[in-house]
């Protein structure tokens, strides 16, 4: 991967649209912490400016060429297809492929619909989702939300066909692998 020395902030627009670029709230003295933005001293003066989200770009190489990277740091809850179409290079926001080595068994079980809806949103009719999850006795790694343990969390192949149902997925086990 080469390129990826700067970072664009993404910051909403009209309409739930995104655009790359600061945004400024000024503010003469500090007066508590705001959801992704920083207090600081900046070029439009002292104030808030959005941090977050974020989209860093790159290339990556193909053999012969370069194709373009752009991986964007926040909150997975607030991906949108617009924010996609205005960060990076897939124009109508939405994909063909997404990979989930990670995402699903690191949410609590109580956010996981939410998840897959945020996903559904971002990927094309008859695209697909490749994911890696884990099931194992959950008894033994008990759930405490004041510690936030475990993840990661067990997910079954119940719960995935569950959350993604057969009249809108198909859902098929590539591989299972016990330890």
């Amino acid at each position: 991967v080469k390129g990826f020395k700067s970072r664009d902030i993404l910051s909403p627009g009209e309409k739930g649209s995104w655009e790359k670029g600061v945004s400024f709230g000024p503010s003469d003295q500090f007066a508590g912490s705001r959801f992704g933005q920083v207090f600081k001293k900046g070029e439009q003066g002292i104030g808030y400016y959005r941090d977050k989200p974020a989209v860093w770009s790159g290339k990556v190489n193909a053999g012969k060429k370069s194709l373009p990277l752009h991986v964007i740091e926040g909150d997975m809850f607030d991906v949108t297809p617009q924010m996609i179409s205005a960060a990076t290079f897939v124009k109508d926001g939405r994909f063909d492929l997404a990979f989930d080595r990670g995402s699903l068994v690191a949410i609590p079980p109580e956010s996981r619909e939410q998840y897959v809806f945020t996903l559904s949103q971002l990927i094309r009719p008859g695209g697909r989702i490749l994911l890696v999850a884990l099931d194992y006795d959950q008894e033994k790694v008990p759930y405490n939300s004041k510690r936030n343990a475990p993840p990661p969390f067990s997910v079954t192949g119940e719960h995935v066909r569950a959350l993604f149902p057969a009249g809108s997925w198909c859902v098929e086990v590539l591989e299972d692998h016990v330890e």
